[in-house]
């Protein structure tokens, strides 16, 4: 899939620090547990340029 399809196909957007996912399935059982789970501990460092 190319960058075009994703970006009409899918909304993407940088969340709120407040949000939280409440649905996700990409079919990785892992990836979906981290993006469920994980992620909230990592917002502060996305982004970050060194």
């Amino acid at each position: 899939m190319n960058r075009q399809l994703i970006e009409e196909t899918y909304e993407m957007r940088k969340l709120n620090i407040s949000e939280k996912i409440k649905s996700f399935d990409c079919g990785d059982t892992d990836l979906n547990d981290f993006i469920l789970n994980e992620s909230f501990l990592y917002r502060e460092e996305v982004g970050k340029v060194c």
